[in-house]
């Protein structure tokens, strides 16, 4: 049975987030032999030691994006899109907000990415909105082998959220994070529980 690596910069055991309880969830269902792989740990050495295995790309910002070509040519590997890695701030809108114009990455830095993906067995995208922007800034990546996967979450995340569905309708208000990226809307939430006396 082959053997996986995925590359991740962050995994659940180091931060609950959207994505690694996503990529916690499909490798817990997964009937073979994982190896996870820091992004930030990747080097030469270790892709080719590990080449005869089949790769899994997550969340890979702090991964050596020299090491790209290697890996399009050196290993069988899929990519899991958690959001737009064609932008140097893997948002257009946050590209929007710190350089105060609008993103043009894919003309460029976004190239090297596209190709990366163009070379990969599978992209699963996290939503239809998502690959479509993919595929107007990219076409030929409309030639790939790709699906919508969305998120996915195990058994117990989701009987967890049940259970605090459950247990918050005795309850008169919300809590809501304090910190946090504001792409989430820790601003709008805010103002909206503000708003409402929540």
């Amino acid at each position: 049975m082959r053997e996986v690596v995925i590359v991740s910069d962050y995994f659940a055991s180091d931060f609950v987030g959207g994505a690694e309880l996503t990529t916690e969830a499909l490798l817990d269902a997964s009937p073979f032999k994982i190896t996870r792989l820091k992004a930030i740990e990747a080097n030469r050495e270790i892709v080719e030691h590990h080449a005869n295995k089949f790769w899994i790309f997550g969340n890979y910002s702090e991964f050596k994006y020299s090491l790209l070509p290697m890996v399009a040519s050196l290993l069988d590997y899929a990519v899991l899109e958690y959001d737009y890695k064609f932008c140097i701030h893997r948002s257009m809108e946050l590209h929007s907000v710190k350089e105060l114009r609008e993103c043009d990455c894919h003309k460029y830095f976004g190239q090297d990415i596209a190709n990366f993906m163009f070379h990969s067995k599978a992209i699963f995208w996290m939503s239809e909105k998502q690959r479509n922007i993919y595929f107007e800034k990219f076409p030929y990546l409309r030639e790939t082998d790709n699906e919508v996967l969305s998120s996915v979450f195990s058994k117990e995340d989701l009987a967890q959220l049940r259970n605090a569905r459950n247990a918050s309708q005795s309850r008169k208000g919300w809590g809501y994070l304090q910190n946090g990226s504001w792409i989430k809307g820790i601003e709008e939430t805010k103002a909206y529980c503000k708003e409402n006396e929540i």
